[in-house]
């Protein structure tokens, strides 16, 4: 609608009328001659006046249209002259280039190679770190001690292994395993001695059994644990979520609770000194193909397998899959791609999806719901060679592998727009080539718990194994921690040589302090000399504490040490509710308005293990939900004594009456008191053992 009138030598007004549809076709751009209004196109990204000059960029699509309203009279379109009409409106219309119709090929030839070492017991995990702190800085408590949070020890993204060693005693059935991955997406998977025992998708505690034979009677078991890390919490509140725990979070030996395992762990290459500085922290993990540099162009994939997609691969664990696609996409175009998974969301796999070196996402094929991930011009390269290179994780023995993977065009456009190839850093052997085997390694022995001033002997047996030079000069020092004593020299001070396949071993007398704290890290270094060249392997190994007994009498379980205790939200609160993430932000203990003094607060699952020594008779406790959660909760209350179930309550909710549980545990070495998630998982399960005592003595 044109308006006129309003005086001499007044413009005639033009007024648009027109349907929200219609009004989505406009793009208006600011200019130096005034405000321009274009109509036709994808995407307007600039205007550009210069007298009666106007030249528009952006992008199209195959609509080849274009109506412009301006003052100008010469319209160009990314460059190029627009042969223009003025119309009765004032505006000017022409024809502009559409996008040209793209082709993209199929990605064929596969290739594929099975990963994760760390799984087998003979593995070489002597540089990865001991975790012996005892101390955290983040919000979760450990369940146990030593600290095994991944971030505590420099390890903040992606995939965290964890390896574990101990003596079997004979009583150990299986192994307990808390562990947090953040988000909606968490898993783990566990293996024994090499042996395959399960995976869990969900954060919390679970407990996997060791088959019949699967331990050692001697040397070392090896528990292998790979976690993911899914992002930390953005720090909105003051609860400090940024900070909670990722990895494991609790372990311990089921039969055996006072028998110690020695942790280890590795996370991304280099912790927090990356070696990848162009990509940077966020880019890989612990796996160890990214540690060694499969997801980099350049790697040498000429020993791995042929392999057609769609694939299945029994063996649980990690795998890699390779191909390269070079593409020639119409220049002067935008072209958007990703890639995109196909596949039966019951198979229990998940993959990370690395192209030219770059991570595009994590993809859970159970979970979804994204199966596309973009990868953006500039990682990709439209004009050139890509590297595909995609690490799948089996989480079991019978439904992984790998679904369909094709190329997705999101949109093409002629455009503009140009985007810098951004090259990282290459494969480059001598930088990712991971350590060979050592020549030689010392292993100590020393009993997994003492008691006050215990004395005890500690023993390193140095070994080189055959095919190995022959060791000569060798000596082992060993260090205590503060407060404890050790034979000042070894017994024999040194060995004159160890040849290939054989060993030698060095005793100490120790003894330990009167307050035996309950993380005690011993170390042994050895020197010796091969081929010319000094080496000092070492080893490390975590001695924990046996408490005392019970006091006799009638005790209440809140005021006695805890041989571990875990928590599905926050810790467990001694004497108060839950309450929420932190520790000591419970509230009064309150089941069905009466309010309770002494006693437990958890949030399902919970694990509570206390020591009793065999000199306790009787357990009793009242339990229920939390008057602080009102109906939400539903949750079951467990007495477990030695790895034998006593009781277990009915599904319990927040309008259940309390539960009475009356059980005796005569001989009992270790108590344990667990709560249940009802089934439904543990939102709100704020669960009370309301005065949980003990009679001893």
């Amino acid at each position: 609608m044109q308006i006129s009138g309003g005086g001499h030598g007044s413009k005639p007004l033009l007024l648009l009328l027109a349907d929200t549809d219609t009004a989505k076709t406009f793009w208006r751009q600011d200019t130096a001659a005034g405000p321009v209004l274009v109509r036709g196109t994808h995407l307007v990204r600039a205007a550009v006046s210069s007298g009666t000059a106007l030249a528009l960029s952006g992008d199209n699509a195959t609509n080849n249209s274009l109506e412009v309203f301006s003052a100008a009279s010469t319209i160009t379109w990314n460059g190029k002259k627009v042969q223009t009409q003025l119309t009765s409106s004032g505006s000017r219309v022409g024809v502009i280039g559409i996008a040209t119709p793209i082709s993209l090929p199929a990605l064929t030839k596969w290739k594929h190679i099975q990963e994760s070492p760390e799984a087998a017991r003979n593995f070489d995990d002597s540089t990865w770190q001991v975790a012996d702190k005892t101390t955290s800085n983040s919000t979760t408590t450990p369940g146990t001690l030593p600290v095994l949070f991944a971030d505590d020890y420099g390890f903040h993204t992606g995939n965290t292994w964890y390896r574990g060693r101990f003596a079997s005693s004979g009583h150990e059935s299986g192994i307990t395993l808390s562990s947090q991955s953040g988000g909606g997406a968490a898993a783990s998977s566990v293996w024994l001695n090499g042996t395959f025992l399960g995976s869990s998708t969900k954060d919390g505690q679970a407990t996997y059994a060791f088959p019949a034979g699967s331990l050692k009677a001697r040397g070392d078991n090896v528990i292998s644990v790979l976690t993911v890390n899914m992002g930390h919490e953005e720090d909105y509140y003051e609860s400090s979520g940024n900070k909670a725990a990722r990895g494991l979070t609790a372990a311990g030996l089921v039969g055996a609770p006072l028998n110690t395992v020695t942790w280890r762990l590795q996370g991304d290459r280099g912790g927090e000194d990356i070696v990848d500085t162009v990509r940077g922290p966020l880019n890989t993990g612990g796996l160890y193909g990214e540690r060694a540099g499969y997801t980099l162009p350049g790697y040498p994939t000429a020993g791995w397998k042929k392999v057609t997609l769609p694939t299945k691969n029994t063996t649980p664990g990690v795998s890699w899959y390779q191909t390269d696609i070079t593409l020639n996409l119409p220049k002067g175009q935008d072209t958007s791609l990703g890639l995109t998974i196909t596949d039966d969301p019951t198979r229990k796999y998940r993959a990370e999806i690395f192209v030219n070196g770059w991570q595009m996402g994590n993809y859970v094929n159970y979970v979804g719901p994204q199966h596309s991930f973009p990868v953006p011009n500039g990682v990709l390269n439209p004009h050139g060679k890509n590297d595909i290179v995609i690490a799948v994780w089996n989480l079991d023995g019978t439904t992984g592998g790998l679904g369909t993977v094709a190329l997705t065009n999101y949109g093409s456009y002629s455009s503009s727009l140009t985007v810098a190839q951004n090259v990282g850093t290459r494969y480059v052997k001598r930088v990712y080539v991971m350590p060979a085997a050592p020549g030689s390694a010392v292993r100590l022995q020393v009993p997994p718990t003492v008691s006050a001033g215990q004395t005890f002997e500690a023993t390193a047996t140095v070994s080189v194994p055959k095919g190995k030079p022959t060791a000569r000069a060798v000596t082992a020092a060993l260090t205590v921690p503060d407060g404890w004593t050790a034979s000042p020299r070894s017994t024999p001070r040194s060995v004159a040589r160890i040849g290939g396949g054989s060993s030698a071993t060095f005793t100490w007398t120790v003894t330990a302090p009167a307050t035996v704290p309950a993380v005690n890290a011993l170390r042994v270094s050895a020197r010796l000399v091969q081929r010319g060249r000094s080496v000092s392997p070492t080893d490390e190994r975590i001695i924990g504490s046996i408490p005392p007994a019970p006091p006799a009498g009638v005790d209440q379980v809140s005021d006695l040490p805890f041989l571990s205790a875990t928590n599905g939200w926050g810790p467990v609160e001694r004497d108060t509710s839950n309450g929420e993430n932190l520790p000591g932000d419970g509230r009064p203990i309150t089941m069905g308005g009466t309010v309770y003094a002494k006693g437990l607060g958890t949030n399902s699952p919970s694990d509570v293990q206390i020591y009793l020594a065999g000199g306790c008779t009787r357990f009793t406790a009242t339990v229920g939900v939390d008057d602080e959660v009102g109906n939400a909760a539903t949750v079951t209350f467990s007495v477990i004594l030695d790895g034998k179930v006593l009781t277990t309550t009915a599904v319990l909710t927040g309008s259940s009456p309390v539960a009475s549980i009356d059980v005796p545990v005569t001989g009992g070495q270790v108590l344990e008191l667990v709560v249940g998630d009802g089934g439904d998982g543990n939102g709100n399960d704020h669960a009370d053992w309301a005065n949980p005592t003990l009679t001893c003595g």
